[in-house]
């Protein structure tokens, strides 16, 4: 049968099942947004999320492992992440060309965002404070940021090229997630005010905060005071695929 008489090449099969397992996870994310924010995230059900985005409780499973993961079904974040740690050809070079390039994707992630329509980070704030206002879901999102780390951390720590030794990584991988989460709070603080800002911006502040404090060589003296010597710190521009 050709093309003509209605029948999808083989070669479309692939991308098409692709949509429409991205379209399920959408449909169950916003059911779960909009249970959890009508009746409670304790007094909705896994079968009651399913049936409102229309799938099977047996799809709903497939897609997310509780009720409380239907709400992040929907987010790459992670999975962009890891990608770029496991990318051979970002990451090839020494460990500081591969943070390099781990710290591009969070940068990507945050123009991504500042891409997108007022509605729809209107709609991120909103899932936030679902998040930081009930504590089963915060614990799944505190969960989901830590396994990320570990899982960067020995990748960056296993390749036998001049790879980072585990404390290096897991410190600086910490602190580029940190600024990270740090940027979307106060983003989140400063829309919740009235506020519209850039978060790429937010991150170059923050990073920049970072950098001047972790350039200071601190010195404790045996009375307790503090003798900061300045040392030569890093543009916070260095990491923004964007500026």
């Amino acid at each position: 049968m050709s093309e003509s008489d209605g029948e999808r090449p083989l070669a479309d099969e692939p991308g098409l099942r692709e949509r429409r397992r991205h379209e399920t996870r959408r449909l169950i994310r916003e059911a779960a947004i909009d249970l959890f924010t009508r009746q409670g995230v304790d007094e909705t059900t896994s079968d009651q999320i399913a049936a409102v985005a229309g799938v099977s409780p047996r799809t709903f499973f497939r897609y997310a492992a509780t009720k409380e993961h239907a709400i992040f079904v929907a987010d790459d974040g992670p999975d962009r992440l890891l990608s770029a740690v496991i990318a051979h050809d970002r990451l090839s070079g020494p460990p500081g060309a591969k943070v390099h390039a781990i710290e591009q994707t969070y940068l990507e992630l945050l123009h991504d965002f500042d891409s997108q329509t007022l509605v729809e980070r209107e709609r991120f704030l909103h899932v936030r404070e679902l998040v930081l206002t009930h504590q089963s879901l915060l614990a799944l999102a505190l969960a989901r940021d830590a396994d990320v780390l570990e899982r960067i951390v020995a990748e960056l720590h296993s390749d036998a090229q001049g790879s980072l030794s585990e404390p290096q990584a897991r410190a600086v991988i910490t602190v580029i997630g940190t600024a990270f989460r740090l940027t979307l709070d106060e983003w989140s603080r400063r829309m919740s005010g009235g506020e519209d800002v850039n978060t790429v911006t937010l991150y170059r502040e923050i990073r920049s905060t970072l950098a001047t404090h972790f350039a200071l060589d601190c010195v404790i003296t045996s009375d307790g005071a503090t003798n900061s010597t300045p040392k030569l710190g890093t543009d916070a521009r260095d990491g923004d695929p964007h500026a």
